[in-house]
């Protein structure tokens, strides 16, 4: 929401998004950045929260895109088995380290079984 909507949001409610972390981190952000608009113009409400709102998009909308993109990682088709290989060490070829992913090849079986 922006300047002459009637209300402004922040952190998480500005941030509509995919869980990825970042709610609090971003609540404390864009109270700082209203903290420095409203310091730059006392007294002026109309012009804090364009300035603030202006920041606050770029800055949501970036929030919003790696959140997706971690919701599908963890959770899109074949997310499993990319999350093993993203695991596995650079230098290891297929195969070697098995016994380091046994427990998670073991609980995404589970969850899928359950689910």
């Amino acid at each position: 929401m922006g300047a002459g909507s009637g209300g402004n949001l922040l952190g998480d409610a500005a941030h509509l998004a995919a869980p990825n972390g970042e709610g609090a981190n971003l609540a404390m952000y864009d109270g700082a950045e209203l903290g420095k608009a409203l310091a730059a113009h006392p007294g002026d409400v109309e012009a804090t929260l364009t300035e603030y709102a202006q920041a606050l998009f770029p800055r949501g909308t970036a929030a919003a895109t790696d959140g997706t993109q971690l919701h599908e990682f963890l959770f899109g088709d074949n997310a499993p088995h990319r999350l093993v290989t993203a695991t596995r060490r650079p230098h290891e070829p297929p195969g070697v380290g098995e016994h380091r992913r046994a427990p998670a090849r073991r609980l995404f079986a589970r969850a899928a079984l359950a689910g």
